[in-house]
């Protein structure tokens, strides 16, 4: 058995990551379709990737 099975089972279902442009892209009925899809999966935060010299989402 290798090294990521193993982490896996353990850390179980962590997150998503998305990039910054599959959400922003969409309209907000759809945005908000998709993360409730994504909570009704039982995962635990949702990390929307930036491009390099994008703005900061948290701002």
């Amino acid at each position: 058995m290798g090294f990521v099975e193993p982490v896996r089972s353990r850390l179980g279902r962590i997150g998503v990551w998305l990039h910054v442009a599959v959400l922003w892209s969409a309209p907000i009925e759809e945005r908000a379709r998709l993360v409730r899809r994504i909570e009704a999966a039982r995962y635990r935060s949702l990390r929307i990737g930036e491009t390099p010299g994008g703005t900061d989402v948290f701002a």
